[in-house]
C-alpha cells in the first residue's frame, strides 16, 4: 500500500519539487485521515523529499549543461574571461595614464600622438 500511495503522490505532483514542509503536511494529513501509519508517513516523506532533491539536482545539472552548450555555440566569453579582460584593460589604462603624465605619449606609425 505504501508503494501505491508513493506512486500516486509522485504522479499527482509530477516533476514538481516539493518543499519539506509541504511533504510533511501531506503525510500528516494522511496519518490524520487514518490512511497511513505514522512510520509509513515518515518513510514516505523522506522518500519524496530525497526524490525531489535528486530531481532538482538533475534539472539543475541539465540546465547548466544546456546553458554551457548554448554559450559555446554563440561564442560568448565566460564570466571569468570577461573579468580577466576587464582587469587587463584597467592595467593598460593605468599605464597609459602614467605615460601621459610624464610626457611619454604613445605615437602611431606616422608619428602622430594618440
Amino acid at each position: 500500500m505504501l508503494e501505491e500511495m508513493r506512486r500516486g503522490i509522485l504522479a499527482s505532483f509530477g516533476a514538481v519539487v516539493l518543499t519539506r514542509e509541504k511533504i510533511e503536511s501531506v503525510c500528516q494529513r494522511l496519518v490524520e485521515e487514518a490512511k497511513m501509519s505514522k512510520e509509513d508517513a515518515e518513510r514516505l516523506a523522506n522518500e519524496l523529499y530525497e526524490a525531489g532533491k535528486r530531481q532538482w539536482t538533475d534539472l539543475e545539472s541539465g540546465l547548466k549543461h544546456a546553458l554551457r552548450s548554448a554559450m559555446e555555440s554563440i561564442d560568448v566569453g565566460s564570466h571569468q574571461e570577461v573579468k580577466r579582460l576587464r582587469e587587463k584593460l584597467e592595467s593598460v589604462e593605468k599605464r597609459v595614464t602614467l605615460l601621459e603624465s610624464v610626457g611619454h605619449v604613445p605615437h602611431d606609425k606616422e608619428g602622430n600622438r594618440r
